[in-house]
């Protein structure tokens, strides 16, 4: 199992069109890809940075996600709200 984590600094303001852009595109579309198994957008308990946490079978089947047209349509969506962010990738450990 894949674990992604994105570290999300928004830009000032973004808290709600970020949420919405999740709600009504990314989370729809990675739903539907081969492998996915989970996908979460949290907030920091304190501070704003957020972070976007995605669980998929694989590395191989994320990375046809990433190069899917779908992929290259929703996640501009998403980054448009970022100032900046970071990606940690974690794999089970004993599976």
């Amino acid at each position: 199992m894949l674990v992604l984590h994105v570290e999300i600094t928004l830009k000032p303001g973004e808290d709600e069109r970020v949420l919405s852009t999740f709600k009504r595109s990314f989370e729809p579309a990675i739903s539907a890809q081969k492998g996915f198994i989970a996908v979460n957008l949290m907030r920091a308990f304190e501070g704003d940075d957020y972070l976007l946490s995605l669980v998929f079978e694989t590395e191989n089947l994320r990375l046809e996600w990433v190069k899917s047209d779908l992929h290259q349509d929703v996640w501009p969506k998403m980054e448009s709200h970022f100032s900046g962010y970071t990606i940690k990738k974690y794999l089970s450990v004993g599976d």
